[in-house]
């Protein structure tokens, strides 16, 4: 099971990446999406895994 999240701001994007990366498990590093955002895939400490996302607008 994955959890999407959406996110605002891309400093927020960069903050919650750095949460949920501290103490968890680096799936995918952050990357250019080709829907002009960023993405990332991370599980957390808790065995949750979440696909963050950040679109620009």
């Amino acid at each position: 099971m994955r959890v999407f999240l959406k996110i605002e701001t891309e400093n927020e994007f960069r903050q919650v990446y750095e949460a949920f990366a501290a103490g968890g498990t680096v799936d995918t590093e952050v990357y250019e999406a080709p829907f002009n955002g960023l993405l990332a895939i991370v599980t957390d400490r808790n065995g949750v895994c979440w696909v963050l996302s950040f679109y620009r607008t």
